[in-house]
């Protein structure tokens, strides 16, 4: 077991005192003896904790067994788990205890050296609900079952299946690459792995830039059983054109593109495929005619777009500037709807703006905000929509609009600053906000019957890894109840997975519909956290930070997930490389560190904090210190220098806009974003705060 955070406080309605628990004298104590035994658990006290949980009764009974059972397992008493879990018992009745129930007597069959009947029943519990941050571990797990039982193919596989899980840390990523590569090195990985995760493996081996061993993987196909020869043959072609072997791919797609037994759609991608073989290879002729063959099976597609803009490059590369215009205009005005438009509009957009062609700019964002108003950009394209319909002399009205748009984020702060003449304002050093102001928020809301009395007693007893097994169970039900995704964000939250928690209220935000009962208030306080409260107000405090500032870079950089790394070795919460932790904590007074200390958050957040008001100082004498802190926290002082140099004069909104790295530019639109929501949130509470105390005084 990992040892959970200290337990904060329980903040349900102060019904559970006296209603929840009307009726039924005992519940109270079930509840205390489920906390105090999950606390022997966690204090690595497993029998103990299984005895205390064998005396819980009431609602949390079968629960209780459940995890006596897997309690016992854990200090080795294996015999004396599975008799807790005879088949035909209550806990077959309680749906959500299943894939635990199954996962406990896999390891208990493990540890009598039955690996292969451990694996299978491993294998089961992964049908049924379980939290997301035991997923990757106990799939490694299940494929080192599969390795002792000698069955390589499925072991193998099992570690394939673990880089396909969302939300797990890069790190235990990693682990998983590395290991996968070790075995290649050694040739068992390829000669192992049947038919069927073949391309799988392939797949992987071409994202780690190893092409050829890619092509040799897919060398050993079998394509009568793959079934799918289109899959094959399109990596096959795409990663041959990547090493250089032009000729190759185009044979393999004209093969595909000319096989009448093969989809149309599949068809489609081939050509699309040939078109930018050929365009590597600046041959316009076969290009047109690819296209030409691609729009006899489709028109409209999103393919049609992307292989239109490839031969506008190759005709523009050829001097013919007229064609490839003309091809645009068609992509603009056929398909503006699709992924490849979305880039083309944005920059014409942007051209006709630079050149104070404000009408036609306003006419492009619009389109683009018509058709691409996602939630990172939507903001982006109402603001150059509005100033452009403002320069051409449209009046402010849209500008406004953005100013009053609390969602809008940076270009809220923007469109003030344009309206008002002035320049865009972040708080330098608001006070900070009250002790547990975060915590202010209810840990769960009416869920859906019949589970409601059990997720009361489980939140009451502060066992909130198995109220994130029963509301993982819930939302397989109930999808789009804003309740069950609420408290399951809250119960990973409670239990320190901070980055599991933001990707559900993350996946919240995203749907396009509004949730079965959604509260926005709520739902922001899920997107904008504060945990480790105590670490950044010290530290910002002392090194004259706005805290709001050092949460909104922890956010985007980390997640707040402390043990976070990055496949450029930056580690911890605000996400610092052990160089430059080498250089700052000196600079720092700090005493005694080394890189492995970069995963505690007190230590990560003295260096993140301390590297932000060097750079804050850095950048003092320009109008937006802040957002030049943020550029180069992400793509490094020295780029900001170069980028000040050309551009450097430009109002704020351009100059963020020719940020030409893709990634800092958008981080900074990020982070402002979130600097600007932990502002309006906690600010104002404390702000409502400070004056309800001064009218008290004045009484």
């Amino acid at each position: 077991m990992t040892m959970n955070r200290p337990m904060r406080a329980w903040t349900l309605s102060l019904a559970l005192a006296g209603a929840a628990w009307a009726g039924s004298a005992s519940e109270p104590q079930g509840a205390e003896a489920y906390c105090q035994a999950w606390s022997l658990w966690r204090s690595g006290k497993p029998g103990a904790a299984a005895a205390r949980f064998l005396e819980v009764r009431g609602t949390l009974e079968p629960w209780a067994r459940a995890r006596a059972a897997r309690a016992r397992q854990e200090a080795g008493d294996g015999a004396g788990a599975e008799a807790l879990l005879e088949p035909g018992d209550d806990l077959a009745r309680v749906a959500p205890l299943t894939g635990l129930v199954l996962e406990t007597r896999a390891r208990c069959r493990a540890a009598r050296g039955s690996h292969a009947e451990a694996a299978r029943l491993m294998a089961e519990s992964f049908a049924h609900a379980r939290p997301a941050t035991e997923e990757l571990a106990a799939r490694v797990w299940l494929a080192d079952r599969w390795f002792e039982a000698g069955s390589p193919a499925q072991g193998f596989a099992a570690l394939l299946d673990c880089l396909d899980r969302p939300g797990e840390s890069s790190a235990a990523k990693r682990d998983v690459m590395k290991r996968l590569l070790t075995d290649h090195e050694k040739d068992r990985v390829t000669r192992a792995l049947a038919t069927a995760d073949l391309l799988r493996w392939a797949r992987f081996l071409a994202g780690r830039g190893r092409l050829s061993e890619a092509l040799t993987a897919l060398g050993r196909l079998d394509l009568s059983a793959d079934r799918d020869p289109c899959k094959v043959g399109l990596a096959e072609a795409r990663w041959a054109s990547q090493l250089g072997r032009r000729d190759q791919a185009s044979a393999l797609l004209a093969r595909l593109a000319d096989d009448p037994a093969l989809s149309k759609e599949c068809r489609a991608e081939a050509l699309l495929t040939l078109i930018r073989v050929q365009a590597a290879g600046n041959d316009a002729v076969s290009g047109r005619y690819a296209l030409g063959r691609l729009l006899e099976l489709e028109t409209g597609s999103g393919r049609v777009a992307a292989a239109r803009l490839e031969l506008a490059d190759l005709e523009d590369a050829a001097g013919r500037r007229r064609e490839a215009e003309a091809l645009r205009a068609l992509v603009i005005e056929q398909q503006p709807q699709t992924a490849s438009a979305a880039g083309l509009i944005w920059k014409k957009g942007m051209a006709a703006y630079e050149g104070r062609r404000y009408s036609e700019a306003e006419k492009h964002f619009a389109l683009y905000a018509k058709h691409h108003s996602d939630r990172r950009l939507g903001p982006t394209a109402r603001y150059w929509r509005a100033l452009s319909a403002s320069q051409a002399g449209k009046g402010a009205g849209l500008l406004r609009q953005v100013a009053a748009d609390s969602d809008a984020g940076l270009y809220r702060q923007l469109a003030s600053s344009r309206v008002s003449g002035g320049r865009p304002r972040f708080a330098r050093q608001k006070p900070p906000w009250p002790a547990g102001a975060s915590r202010e928020l209810p840990d769960l809301l009416d869920l859906p019957a019949p589970w409601t009395a059990t997720a009361e007693a489980l939140a009451s007893a502060s066992a909130w890894e198995d109220l994130t097994l029963l509301l993982e169970h819930v939302r397989r039900q109930s999808p789009r109840s804003f309740s069950v995704r609420y408290g399951l964000s809250r119960a990973y939250d409670r239990q320190g997975h901070h980055q599991a928690a933001l990707a559900i209220a993350e996946g919240m935000a995203d749907e396009e519909k509004p949730l079965d009962g959604a509260r926005p208030e709520l739902l922001a306080r899920l997107l904008y956290p504060a945990p480790y409260q105590a670490e950044f107000l010290a530290e910002c405090g002392r090194r004259k930070v706005s805290p709001y500032l050092a949460l909104a870079i922890a956010r985007e950089e980390s997640r707040f997930q402390p043990d976070n790394r990055s496949w450029a070795d930056a580690r911890g919460l605000m996400q610092v490389i052990p160089s430059t932790g080498d250089w700052i904590a000196p600079r720092a007074g700090l005493k005694g560190y080394s890189a492995d200390r970069l995963y505690e958050p007190a230590v990560n957040i003295a260096l993140g904090v301390w590297y932000l008001a060097y750079l804050l100082e850095r950048y003092a004498g320009y109008g937006s210190p802040e957002i030049l802190a943020m550029a180069a926290y992400n793509g490094g002082p020295g780029n900001v220098s170069k980028w000040l140099k050309q551009f450097g004069d430009r109002p704020l909104d351009e100059f963020v806009e020719r940020i030409p790295l893709e990634e800092t530019r958008f981080y900074v639109k990020k982070v402002s974003a979130s600097l600007l929501a932990y502002e309006r949130l906690y600010g104002r509470a404390q702000e409502s705060k400070q004056r309800a105390g001064r009218k008290s005084a004045r009484r």
